[in-house]
């Protein structure tokens, strides 16, 4: 009678581990949604889902125009398919690849100025960069275009003291962001403001957002010189239809909090208008590269108001900048409208 029932438990034991699911791979994994490009299966645009990881330096391309799943790494140079079964949704959004899925090599991946071209079950694919979304946009367009950045607005947390205050401003307040769809320093930051925007809602806040997308020679752009703006992303925060200052439109740095210096070197500094971009690290798989240079220092405003319209409107640019953790630029203008 014992043994059978330790055959018993030790058969059970045996199906319940085959049953559970295998872990995630230690390096294939925490792939995400990318903006950052498109695919082209024949010559023509097809709907793809694109994820990119940082940490496999890899790019996982899901598409009905494939049968399976494919792998681009451009550390070895091949392009390979894993079964769909093998891939693991993460509560974030992400996925892992499993540490028991077997890749089956397609050839090698072809580089071009402006593709990455692979074979893969019979197909001809190319990934390609995305067009910059350009002009007035509101929210769901931004975060259609760029998945990433919901993701973003997803994990982002708050300053509940600043969103606190801004729900309680009752003052008509437009706050447009100009920022770059192809911007890596934007991908970490107008999230953010997508955050504030998304917990404003329902309350009588009189706080509203837009967002205008430059392309990456944003230096001769029409909006951008007639804004200022000289780095992506620059928010712009009108008070009763008019900036809060009659300075000229010349971005300034808010105070930022003290930060370790990690923090410091996990965010990619803004792009400057017409600054050349650096070469990404070898064998990365991420969208444009990191773009280093220095924050221009601010430009103290030449009031023309009553100093306290000027301290009112100071406070709501504090609020602001706490509420979206301080990353983001801020400038002020003598525009009466944003038309």
């Amino acid at each position: 009678m014992m043994h059978r029932l330790v055959l018993a438990f030790a058969l059970a034991a045996s199906t319940a581990a085959a049953q559970a699911p295998a872990p995630s791979d230690n390096v294939l994994r925490e792939f995400r949604p990318s903006g950052d490009y498109i695919l082209t299966v024949g010559g023509r645009e097809v709907a793809a889902e694109i994820y990119q990881s940082e940490r496999a330096a890899a790019i996982l391309v899901v598409s009905s125009a494939f049968p399976s799943p494919v792998l681009l790494e451009p550390r070895t140079g091949m392009a390979e398919t894993v079964s769909v079964m093998k891939m693991a949704k993460q509560p974030d959004g992400s996925i892992d690849l499993l540490a028991d899925a077997v890749l089956a090599p397609q050839g090698q991946i072809q580089f071009a100025e402006d593709a990455v071209s692979f074979s893969a079950e019979g197909r001809n694919g190319a990934l390609k960069p995305k067009p910059p979304l350009l002009g007035l946009r509101r929210a769901a367009e931004v975060t259609q275009h760029n998945p990433e950045y919901a993701q973003g607005a997803r994990t982002y947390k708050t300053n509940p003291h600043a969103i606190a205050n801004l729900r309680k401003e009752g003052r008509p307040v437009q706050v447009r962001i100009y920022y770059g769809s192809w911007c890596p320093h934007c991908r970490q930051m107008v999230p953010h403001a997508l955050r504030v925007e998304q917990e404003l809602k329902g309350s009588q806040s009189g706080v509203r957002f837009e967002y205008w997308g430059l392309p990456q020679a944003f230096g001769n752009d029409p909006e951008a010189k007639k804004m200022g703006v000289k780095a992506v992303p620059t928010g712009v925060v009108y008070l009763n239809g008019r900036r809060p200052a009659a300075s000229p439109a010349t971005p300034g740095n808010l105070p930022r909090p003290r930060s370790t210096r990690s923090s410091r070197r996990t965010r990619p500094p803004p792009r400057r208008a017409g600054q050349a971009p650096r070469v990404a690290r070898a064998g990365a798989a991420h969208g444009p590269a990191a773009l280093g240079h220095r924050r221009p220092r601010a430009q103290a405003p030449t009031a023309s108001r009553s100093a306290s319209e000027c301290g009112s409107s100071a406070r709501l640019m504090r609020r602001w900048a706490r509420a979206t953790g301080y990353g983001m630029r801020y400038q002020r203008t003598t525009r009466r409208s944003l038309s």
